[in-house]
């Protein structure tokens, strides 16, 4: 996934700032914290917990943009992974 990620931000006198340095972010969570554009979000009876998405990879700045992998892809992987006969399985199956 690539994510825009502007060097620039808005404070909430909407003056502009600078973001956050995402130095160390590489292997951090990329967390879903829902739709901010829905009304009822802002309600104090909503409730809405954040939901692991994936994993950050990188930064490149010069495309204002963070690189992070689908984690229902990680997953898959690990899964397939911890099903698939190790090595020393299938050697001993051929004893």
């Amino acid at each position: 996934m690539f994510l825009t990620f502007p060097r620039y931000a808005q404070d909430e006198d909407d003056r502009r700032v600078t973001a956050f340095g995402p130095v160390g972010i590489s292997g951090g969570p990329l967390l879903d914290l829902g739709d901010f554009t829905l009304e009822e979000g802002y309600s104090p009876e909503y409730s809405y917990r954040a939901t692991l998405s994936g994993m950050m990879i990188e930064q490149h700045s010069e495309f204002q943009a963070m690189v992070a992998v689908k984690i229902a892809y990680i997953v898959d992987a690990i899964g397939a992974r911890l099903t698939r006969p190790t090595l020393s399985a299938r050697s001993d199956a051929l004893k």
